[in-house]
């Protein structure tokens, strides 16, 4: 908190961005290498806090003032009010869509426009400019980033943007967002590249939605399509059905088929007494899918190792 109007607080802060300063240093990263921060609280003058903010950004050495960029929030500053701080800094702006939304200097401004104003404050030493993205979570609180990213939604935002940027997507799933988002905006990737997600989800979809799982392997059979949009919404349908005991009893089933030919005696007795507590409701799916998971170590079954069943 740079603005604070404790001085203990701002000493602090300084001495944690000169951390991440030596840490990015030592690991050999450039002015490129970025360290992110909003403006802090209002402290019932905003004015006076972001003036605060200016002078004890001045006074931070030159090798922080070279990494540091500043957010938009989604309470207290707005975008253009961070613009207007990076006019007096120099900082570089990062812009974040879900905070505008909720925050707004000016509603009627699209997220086109915004970028275009954050991106002015960018130079060529500061690398490509970066935006944060994220869409918001229908059962959390204003501002919660949603479980995954819905490409339909994405779709609209990527086909508004004016220009090639960075964005950092700020999701719960994390990667498998980013995989998502990527299989949308590099089609060359093309079928090979959906049947390959296929194989990681496919096994997450059957435990959740045996029929999903099926409309999956139909779209999926038209070899000269990309149908990536559909895919992506049948596997996101999927998880967003309740788990059931039977449908989970049939996906395990489906995993153990690729060991029960091979496995010993002592490790079919182990499975099915592990199914037989689980059903029983005194054992836990995630105890059964870690058995399973030993046996495909063990068996070196690389196609199940690379499953998201084991993760989700």
């Amino acid at each position: 908190v740079l603005n604070s109007p404790d001085d203990d607080i701002v000493e602090r802060a300084v001495e944690d961005l000169v951390y991440h300063d030596r840490l990015l240093c030592s690991l050999g990263a450039g002015k490129d290498g970025k360290i992110i921060l909003h403006i802090g609280g209002v402290y019932g003058d905003k004015q006076a806090a972001m003036a605060r903010f200016a002078a004890n950004y001045r006074l931070l050495p030159r090798s922080i003032k070279d990494r540091l960029i500043i957010e938009n929030d989604d309470i207290s500053y707005t975008i253009e009010e961070v613009l207007e701080l990076s006019g007096q800094t120099g900082a570089p702006v990062v812009y974040d869509n879900l905070h505008n939304r909720l925050n707004a200097s000016d509603p009627s401004k699209s997220d086109a426009y915004w970028i275009t104003k954050a991106g002015q404050t960018w130079s060529n030493d500061d690398g490509k400019q970066k935006i944060h993205y994220s869409q918001q979570a229908p059962d959390r609180r204003a501002g919660g980033h949603s479980r995954t990213i819905h490409l339909n939604e994405f779709q609209l935002f990527y086909q508004s943007l004016p220009y090639d940027l960075d964005i950092m997507l700020e999701v719960k799933d994390k990667n498998l967002s980013a995989l998502k988002v990527l299989h949308y905006i590099e089609p060359e990737r093309g079928m090979k590249g959906l049947e390959k997600e296929w194989a990681r989800y496919k096994y997450a979809v059957l435990e959740h939605s045996p029929v999903r799982y099926q409309d999956i392997r139909t779209l999926l059979k038209n070899k000269s399509s990309y149908p990536v949009l559909e895919f992506y919404q049948l596997i996101d349908d999927a998880l967003e059905t309740e788990k059931e005991t039977g449908k989970t009893r049939n996906t395990l089933d489906h995993v153990w088929g690729y060991f029960k030919n091979r496995a010993t005696e002592k490790e079919k007795k182990k499975y099915e007494n592990y199914l037989a507590r689980f059903e029983r409701g005194t054992l836990s799916a995630a105890a059964v899918k870690n058995l399973l998971w030993s046996f495909a170590e063990k068996y070196e079954e690389t196609y199940l190792l690379q499953s998201y069943f084991f993760f989700m």
